[in-house]
Formats: structure tokens, sequence, C-alpha cells
């Protein structure tokens, strides 16, 4: 049997463990991104981009639309408890067929992200 100060030793080094433990499990670095592109009206698309956290903080990959879209600069991410979720919609001129969608970063990442596509006459497809 362990005597009262060890016991309150080793109970101190589990909080403290579990405690360090809480702090850094904000995602996992493997965890892969996402992103949804639904047609909402010709040309104009819904975007979600979920990006996975890395040490707390959103990883450094970027979605980019094709040229065609509106590049406007997406929204800041949020937090939503598993990922950095944003929202918003682009114009693409044209729609999105032939043009290049790219995830800017990925390649510096052990991850990978799942690519959506949502038309409006019920079909989808994806990509990895």
């Amino acid at each position: 049997m362990l005597s009262v100060p060890r016991q309150l030793f080793a109970l101190a080094v589990l909080l403290i463990s579990i405690t360090a433990f809480a702090t850094v499990s904000h995602g996992h670095a493997l965890q892969p991104g996402f992103l949804e592109l639904r047609l909402v009206d010709t040309d104009l698309y819904s975007v979600l981009w979920k990006k996975p956290a890395n040490r707390g903080k959103p990883m450094a990959i970027s979605a980019v639309l094709p040229e065609n879209c509106d590049q406007a600069k997406p929204p800041q991410s949020v937090w939503d408890g598993m990922a950095y979720l944003a929202r918003w919609t682009a114009r693409c001129t044209g729609g999105l067929e032939g043009g290049e969608i790219r995830i800017d970063g990925l390649d510096q990442t052990s991850t990978d992200v799942l690519v959506r596509f949502d038309f409006t006459d019920g079909k989808s497809s994806h990509a990895a």
C-alpha cells in the first residue's frame, strides 16, 4: 500500500497527464478535410470547407476554386468541435466544368481532402 504522500503524488501526475492531453486534443492531424460545392442557382455555388485541426489551430491548407469563380476570400473559420468550418457562396461564370479546384498546402500534410459536388439534377460526385 502506498503512503499518503505517494498517493497524492500519483494522483497529481494523473491529473496533470489528463489535463495536458485534453488541451491538445482539438482534432487529429490525420483527419481529412472536406470541401462541398453545391449548385444553388445558375453559376452560384454554396461552399462548405472543413479544415482539420493541427495542434489546436486550423491546418495550413486552403481551398482554391477555378479562375472563373469570384475569388473573394472565404470567411474566418469557426471551430465546431471537430474541425474548422467556413461557409460562403461563390459565383462561377460558366460553372465548374473544365476548371481546376486545388487544395493549396495539402502536399505538406499527411491528410487528404474529400471533395463533393452536388448538382441540382440530383446527381452528386465525390473525389479524394
